[in-house]
């Protein structure tokens, strides 16, 4: 099997989508749904932001695995800022920890989202990926935010290095998950 990464393109979108569902553990969908017009899933929701040229969910921040040309995983990062984001009432409540977390990881390189699709994990694709973003650290190292109950990424990412750095109880809204709280893991 061979892997090989490139950067995304806006015609990936919808995988986009699909594998940060999966790597969000549901909780992309529980937001996206909220805006869906009729006729609308959550995923074509985060299928059109995908396609957005701004922003932080964007294909233009993504890097997609192929094995044999198929595509198997992705990987979401860029360098958070040197300034704090602002919790504001605006900012949706299933965020805020999230945003708390991130604020404790500036300059850093944010990997927001690392999944492969279920039939490619134990094929070297979450490898290949992490291995990428480990080449173009922030000034302040990588940084990762995954749940309490996805002990194989924890396992996974440890593994490479990462250390647990904070963790804050999570938020959820129309969202079923054992998820109780978001780990915030950092790599020097």
């Amino acid at each position: 099997m061979t892997i090989t990464l490139r950067p995304a393109a806006p015609e990936d979108a919808i995988h986009i989508a699909e594998l940060a569902d999966i790597a969000g553990d549901g909780f992309p969908s529980a937001i996206w749904a909220s805006t869906a017009e009729h006729g609308q899933t959550a995923i074509d929701v985060g299928a059109e932001r995908a396609k957005r040229e701004t922003g932080v969910f964007s294909y233009k921040h993504a890097t997609i695995a192929e094995c044999d040309g198929k595509i198997a995983g992705l990987a979401i990062s860029y360098i958070n800022g040197d300034t704090p984001e602002v919790i504001s009432e605006q900012t949706h409540p299933m965020f805020r920890p999230m945003v708390m977390l991130e604020n404790e990881a500036l300059e850093t390189r944010y990997v927001s989202m690392l999944s492969t699709y279920p039939i490619y994990r134990k094929t070297g694709v979450a490898h290949a990926l992490l291995d990428r973003e480990e080449q173009r650290p922030g000034p302040r190292g990588l940084s990762l935010i995954t749940s309490d109950h996805n002990i194989a990424a924890r396992k996974f990412l440890e593994q490479h290095g990462f250390h647990e750095a904070a963790v804050v109880p999570a938020i959820k809204i129309n969202w079923d998950t054992p998820t109780k709280s978001w780990h915030l893991l950092r790599k020097p």
